[in-house]
């Protein structure tokens, strides 16, 4: 993953709290398939090969807009906690596969894109390394609502998607 992002912080002694965006381009993927016999059923149904569905899901963005607060241990290291709302992009892929047996396979693949809204929380160090510049280490939790995903009129998917971040980051301070 990849990104950038941008905010503001207040600071009341060693406490701290703020506002942040991100965007961050991603390349997560995940695969499922299932086997199922091929079924002829004019009559009485019997088994003439097998069938073999797979779904595949994509995340390439991930973007939020959260509060922080935390407090500084030392002067150079601050702890947080972070949480506020989330968006994600992503592409499902189903492939379905029919094999009657000694004939070659019918390949159907229909594919759909669609947008994930939810919440986001977690926390992370942050580390002073000169006057304007941090480290930071962060781990985010995304939890996102289920999407309908249409791939024709007849066929709708409906996925649920969350997503756990570790991350580090390099800051520049204004």
């Amino acid at each position: 993953m990849f990104g950038f992002g941008g905010g503001y912080n207040w600071q009341y002694g060693a406490w701290v709290s703020g506002l942040e965006v991100d965007y961050g381009f991603s390349n997560e993927k995940e695969k499922q398939s299932a086997s199922l016999p091929l079924l002829d059923c004019p009559d009485v149904c019997t088994t003439i090969g097998t069938t073999t569905l797979t779904l595949s899901s994509k995340i390439d963005a991930l973007a939020s807009a959260r509060l922080r607060a935390g407090y500084l241990f030392m002067p150079n290291v601050l702890a947080y906690g972070t949480a506020g709302l989330a968006w994600g992009r992503s592409e499902v892929t189903g492939t379905r596969s029919d094999c009657p047996d000694g004939d070659s396979c019918n390949v159907t693949t229909q594919s759909a894109k669609g947008n994930h809204f939810g919440w986001v929380a977690g926390g992370g160090l942050e580390f002073r390394l000169f006057d304007h510049v941090r480290l930071r280490g962060e781990y985010l939790h995304y939890d996102f609502a289920a999407t309908a995903f249409k791939f024709d009129p007849k066929t709708t998917f409906n996925l649920k998607a969350r997503d756990d971040v570790a991350r580090g980051a390099l800051i520049w301070n204004f």
